[in-house]
């Protein structure tokens, strides 16, 4: 009997030490399947990961990044850092409260540059929505076309006069 029981613990001690071990899987790296949308990944495996949705940069989309990752990272990784000369650019920050979405964050991009510090942790599911609106400087140009416009009524009022 001794060497019955003997086998069986052989056996028991076998199966568990060939049973396929599975470490603890951070972040969805690896197992996403993204159609119909852009997806990026920006992050080393093994490290714990949170997804961020980006609208309106210039690769916008899912971000998956690791947990850790700042505003300024990110904001870099997704292509935002458009010319401030040529455009005024306002970043903002959505996070889930209940069941609503509430802006946590707001500034613009030269704020976001020069205030690291200010920067809110990014969580899972945060919204990030970078806004660019082209600056229309007053040009020379535009003062001519104002000139001749004003020149060509000034004509027409003299012509019907007379």
């Amino acid at each position: 009997m001794p060497s019955v029981r003997l086998g069986v613990l052989w056996l028991i001690l076998g199966v568990v030490v060939a049973w396929p071990v599975q470490a603890q899987e951070f972040g969805r790296v690896g197992r996403v399947r993204a159609e119909g949308t852009s997806y990026h990944i920006y992050t080393t495996p093994g490290k714990a990961t949170i997804q961020v949705m980006v609208m309106g940069a210039a690769n916008g989309g899912i971000y998956e990044i690791a947990d850790g990752t700042d505003l300024g990272e990110l904001l870099a990784v997704t292509g935002a850092s458009l010319n401030p000369s040529e455009s005024k650019i306002k970043v903002r920050l959505f996070r889930e409260q209940g069941e609503l979405r509430m802006l946590i964050y707001e500034a613009t991009m030269e704020e976001v540059l020069a205030e690291p510090q200010n920067y809110p942790t990014l969580m899972e599911r945060d919204v990030l929505m970078v806004e660019a609106k082209a600056r229309n400087p007053f040009r020379l140009s535009d003062a001519l076309s104002i000139i001749t416009a004003a020149g060509t009524i000034a004509l027409l009022v003299e012509r019907f006069k007379n």
